[in-house]
């Protein structure tokens, strides 16, 4: 493999990282790939580079979370007290 890999950087640049998943994660990618006819490496490479990421822009939720966190707040206190 090692040869491989330096053929490849002959020719071109490359950059390994090293990916971990949990195992039913790993299981659910596989049968994605195989879904598609693929392996994992291909199907992996192909999702991260053609799929656009999705970014939530949490400012306009804070106000609602912080809503959230001091009405929990006020149930704990409740449940503290209660018998």
């Amino acid at each position: 493999m090692k040869g491989l890999i330096n053929i490849a950087r002959k020719y071109k640049q490359v950059h390994r990282k090293e990916l971990t998943f949990d195992l039913k994660d790993w299981e659910k990618i596989k049968r994605q790939a195989e879904a598609c006819h693929t392996d994992t490496t291909k199907y992996l490479r192909k999702m991260i580079l053609e799929k656009q990421p999705i970014f939530y822009d949490m400012k306009d939720l804070a106000p609602l979370l912080n809503g959230m966190r001091v009405i929990s707040n006020n149930i704990n206190q409740v449940a503290r007290k209660a018998p």
